[in-house]
């Protein structure tokens, strides 16, 4: 996380969630960084496997989710944080912490970088993005089908 202004409402915001996701005691796990490393903000583990891997995770200030459903056809996601190979997951959850949007750092290989305008504190900045249209939406009340998920994705021969 690069916002050090957003710090304590993201790691609010994922200790909720992670708390959410470990409540039935299977064998997969979401796990914090115990430190900033500025890279994953986590791990997925799977104790039957024995796989691994990080994800990053970014709350919204905005509403992003309308009905169950993203507001847009697209995720974007600035082009460094796709340099992080321990990324392998990206979740995304809004304001109103009840839906997260995933996608996998493969759904961006095929897509073009490109730079947009954004204002973060006042300042306008000129940033590499990609976008992709290829994610899932999952409500919190659901968190079952998530885990079921991302269980099959460790777990899938590439």
């Amino acid at each position: 996380m690069f916002n050090k202004a957003l710090y304590k409402e993201h790691n609010a915001s994922l200790d909720h969630f992670i708390t959410i996701f470990n409540e039935n005691k299977d064998n997969l796990m979401m796990i914090l960084n115990p430190r900033e490393n500025y890279m994953h903000d986590g791990l997925f583990i799977d104790f039957d496997s024995g796989r691994t891997a990080g994800f990053d995770w970014t709350k919204r200030q905005k509403i992003c989710f309308e009905k169950g459903k993203y507001k847009y056809d697209d995720f974007f996601i600035l082009s460094r944080r796709l340099k992080i190979k321990s990324n392998e997951f990206f979740i995304e959850t809004d304001a109103n912490e009840d839906h997260i949007l995933l996608t996998s750092s493969k759904n961006f290989e095929n897509s073009e970088e490109r730079k947009i305008h954004i204002t973060r504190d006042g300042e306008t900045e000129l940033i590499s993005v990609k976008y992709t249209d290829e994610f899932k939406v999952f409500s919190y009340d659901s968190i079952e089908d998530f885990k079921a998920y991302i269980k099959q994705q460790l777990n899938k021969e590439d």
